[in-house]
């Protein structure tokens, strides 16, 4: 850069609008021309303020592009060597801020560009000024000791690693260490300043501990926005549409339409609003939970956890964000979703609960191998129950002949006739009956069931929170299902109105048929204690 910088280049807002990107539609443009509402409320508190900045938004706001926008005017404009260092949750992030900052760069006046040095996939610095900004991975080596910086940009903490075998860190809390060790290498002055903006991913971690601190701290400006307020996130009410529908007014959908009402109780945007988010609980395959974490209505919708909750949600929300991204949801096609094919060393369980088939309740099938990893999950709320027979049957034939455990309920009893036609070998008692889970009638209770399942899961011998050891359970739904379910003061242990434990049903039902044949590091080498295990438990029964 040859030229001293007119006035003009040291209003944040003047240089950051003229900024070139990449849009969605991957045509570049200049950064003011697409700039949400939401950005530029970020872009007058940047101005305005001098405090460190937490911004708990929805999915996909854009908010790490006005943050970037903003660290780069800084050292771009600055007269100090300072530097800035940006912490993001994963590398294709890194190498994604790597390329938004050079194409800022490409977008200036040929006599405003500035030399570069360095210029790598993790700096790159001005020349000019001998400021510069550099991109790690939470968890990486380093984290920015060899580094002097004295702004802070931490992107989505809800979802940075809790351990790292790169760190020799196999303990939960890494992303708390991660937190501490930049701060500590930060140099405090007149630049210092942090930003921290992520979409929240369930109790626990240092996202959830960051915002409990910039709400009550004077040092931070604390910025909500709900999923409503987000401009994009609404489509054309369909045919047939009723605002009132009662399957989908539960809490959070009241919520939305009180805050809408505020504006105009015949706003025909609630509707396009809520058209949406029917759409993102259908056929996206989103549930209310999930939904609640991603797209919230109020600050606290990602973090709550219920006095009341079965399963130990901290666990399972930290085993959640550990789910490889290639087992995510919205990446099957159909309704069964494979995990692990059939290995002939192991022995495999299945649990069914089934369901009418008409459109409300899921009929599920769970697989589960000896060493408690969920391997197979199936789920459809439109199949007849002959066929959920044939599902398990399948599953069942594809796992080595696997032990079916289906509850003798509603519908249990045709698919336990059919699936004994079929030649499955289906779960029997002592006495030669079926499962029937209801308290006080013939088998085991629900209690009785989910209470083996809590215990399994909450004293991890199921799974595992520490991200260095294998993910037991990868299916999201089942996830979110266990963090829902709760024990009410009447001592029934389901799901909330409006929620749903299928998954769940099915996966102890998993649990509980192959209970006396688990794998574990105390048993997998030794047949005598398994014997002896075996016996234990027996006279428990």
């Amino acid at each position: 850069m040859t030229h001293r910088l007119e006035p003009k280049f040291y209003d944040v807002e003047w240089f950051v609008s003229r900024l070139t990107i990449i849009d969605r539609g991957g045509k570049r443009t200049m950064l003011g021309k697409v700039l949400y509402p939401e950005q530029r409320q970020f872009l007058k508190v940047f101005k305005a303020s001098k405090k460190d900045i937490l911004v708990l938004k929805p999915r996909q706001m854009g908010m790490t592009t006005i943050v970037i926008a903003c660290l780069f005017w800084r050292i771009y404009t600055c007269p100090d060597p300072i530097g800035a260092l940006s912490i993001m949750h994963e590398l294709r992030a890194c190498k994604r801020v790597n390329k938004m900052i050079r194409e800022f760069i490409r977008g200036l006046p040929a006599p405003l560009k500035p030399r570069l040095n360095p210029d790598n996939t993790e700096e790159i610095g001005m020349s000019h000024n001998d400021a510069g900004l550099m991109h790690l991975m939470a968890g990486s080596r380093g984290e920015g000791r060899s580094f002097t910086y004295q702004l802070l940009h931490c992107s989505e903490m809800g979802q940075w690693p809790q351990g790292s075998a790169a760190k020799g860190n196999t303990s939960d809390g890494a992303d708390e260490d991660t937190w501490a060790s930049v701060n500590s290498t930060m140099h405090e002055g007149e630049y210092t300043r942090r930003f921290c903006e992520f979409t929240g991913d369930g109790v626990g971690g240092i996202g959830h501990g960051m915002v409990l601190t910039a709400k009550k701290s004077d040092d931070w400006e604390f910025m909500f926005f709900a999923w409503f307020e987000f401009e994009h996130y609404e489509i054309d009410v369909p045919k047939g549409w009723e605002r009132n529908e009662k399957a989908y007014l539960e809490d959070a959908e009241a919520d939305i339409i009180a805050a809408f009402y505020k504006i105009e109780v015949d706003d025909p945007l609630i509707d396009r609003k809520l058209a949406w988010r029917r759409k993102k609980l259908t056929s996206m395959k989103y549930s209310m939970r999930r939904f609640r974490r991603e797209y919230p209505s109020k600050w606290d919708d990602p973090f709550m956890l219920a006095e009341n909750a079965w399963f130990n949600g901290e666990i399972l929300a930290k085993i959640q964000r550990q789910v490889p991204e290639h087992w995510k949801i919205e990446l099957f096609e159909d309704d069964l979703r494979v995990y692990e094919e059939y290995d002939d060393g192991h022995e495999y369980f299945i649990g069914q609960d089934t369901s009418g088939g008409v459109l409300k309740d899921d009929a599920t099938v769970v697989v589960v191998k000896d060493d408690y990893t969920v391997v197979a999950v199936w789920g459809s709320n439109e199949v007849p129950p002959y066929e959920q027979a044939d599902m398990a049957a399948k599953l069942s034939a594809r796992y080595g002949e696997a032990l079916v455990l289906c509850e003798q309920n509603k519908y249990g009893l045709d698919v336990i006739e059919r699936l004994e036609f079929l030649g499955v070998p289906t779960w029997k008692d002592h006495k030669g009956k079926n499962f029937w889970m209801q308290a006080g009638r013939a088998g085991e209770t629900k209690r009785e069931v989910l209470g083996f399942a809590r215990e399994l899961v909450n004293e991890q011998r199921c799974c595992s929170s520490d991200p260095d050891e294998p993910n037991l359970i990868n299916d999201e739904l089942l996830l979110e299902q266990l963090q829902s379910i709760r024990e009410d003061e009447k001592g029934h242990i389901e799901a909330p109105t409006g929620e749903h434990d299928d998954y769940v049903i099915a996966y102890v039902l998993a649990l509980w048929c192959g209970r006396w044949h688990y794998r574990t590091a105390e048993t997998r080498e030794d047949p005598e204690t398994v014997r002896r295990l075996f016996i234990q438990r027996a006279r428990q029964v």
